[in-house]
């Protein structure tokens, strides 16, 4: 007797048309872990192309370095560099690199040029390497 009585509640609350109701919320949970995941991915797939970047940046901050000191090379040996490399044909040259190709372009602007504040001149040489560019800026 007692067991009709507590069949007989329970199939008040838990009637027949709610038996699939499980299913249902399961399918919702699985849907939302898997957004999540896809979302996650995401996030780890544009981390990883940064830091990628990251290497090019590197190689391509060294290649301006190297400009830079090619500059300062040329000054030594007695080169009048302002002449040598001024904005309307700036210097360029790449490095030596087995299989890769890292670029850089210097530019040197006198001393009364209205962008440059120094006494004597202004340096810029930008480094490229694989579409990432990364410049350097010296006052003498």
């Amino acid at each position: 007797m007692l067991r009709k009585l507590i069949k007989k509640k329970l199939n008040f609350l838990f009637p027949d048309s709610q038996k699939g109701a499980s299913l249902y919320f399961s399918i919702l949970i699985i849907g939302i872990l898997l957004s999540m995941a896809l979302g996650l991915s995401t996030l780890a797939f544009i981390q990883i192309r940064v830091i990628r970047g990251i290497g090019h940046s590197v190689k391509a901050f060294y290649a301006a370095n190297t400009g830079i000191e090619r500059v300062f090379f040329d000054e030594r040996q007695g080169i009048d560099i302002i002449t040598v490399c001024p904005p309307a044909s700036p210097c360029e040259g790449w490095l030596d690199v087995i299989g890769e190709d890292p670029k850089y372009r210097v530019i040197v602007l006198s001393a009364n040029h209205p962008d440059c504040p120094a006494y004597n001149y202004c340096m810029e040489s930008i480094g490229f390497y694989r579409g990432i560019r990364r410049a350097i800026r010296v006052i003498r």
